[in-house]
């Protein structure tokens, strides 16, 4: 937690990178990197809560940035399972953001899901016999939009185990979760 001196300069910083208006999507990206580069937050692990949010998906390279800033309770949904990528800030949205980001306390952390059952893999554990007729696929230039709109893109093979991997991992998990609402029964995801 950042002293108040530490905090008014963190302060003076935020509002100059959010000015409103700026959209939610902007907003999600500047004040992620901001928790990762200068507070050095870690991200979440489990930000399963963010799957239901259908507009995730609105920006490929933005899904981890969404994520996070969403399961750590700054930047609020528009409603339960929308985010609101496109939706305007105002600049007492923007003050609650900066209260909450450098408050702890503060933030308002969803509910996560619990029906969340995909199994996280190594690279060593795909030597094993039951991963000899694994598709492995490679999902760093699939359009998660494609994908949600038609799962089965993936595969057309819902027995075999399917092993997703991507540069961070977000990506897998959220085409893991939809493979999995689509009936999949061995879904993995490689740990990046």
């Amino acid at each position: 937690m950042p002293n108040n001196m530490e905090k008014k300069e963190y302060e003076t910083i935020l509002r100059e990178r959010l000015c409103a208006p700026v959209n939610k999507l902007a907003a999600a990206k500047t004040v992620h990197e901001f928790l990762l580069d200068v507070l050095n937050e870690k991200d979440e692990s489990d930000w399963s809560a963010a799957m239901d949010l259908f507009d995730i998906y609105d920006c490929k390279k933005c899904v981890r940035h969404v994520a996070q800033v969403y399961v750590k309770g700054i930047i609020l949904p528009k409603n339960k399972n929308e985010f609101g990528t496109q939706e305007l800030l105002t600049s007492s949205d923007i003050d609650g953001m900066i209260e909450r980001i450098l408050n702890k306390k503060g933030r308002m952390i969803p509910a996560l899901n619990n029906s969340y059952e995909i199994r996280y893999i190594q690279y060593e554990d795909l030597k094993g016999p039951e991963f000899e007729k694994a598709l492995i696929k490679d999902l760093r230039d699939t359009d998660l939009e494609a994908v949600r709109l038609n799962p089965y893109m993936i595969s057309d093979n819902t027995v075999y185990p399917i092993v997703l991997k991507c540069q961070y991992g977000y990506k897998s998990t959220l085409v893991a979760e939809l493979l999995k609402k689509a009936g999949y029964k061995n879904i993995y995801v490689l740990k990046p």
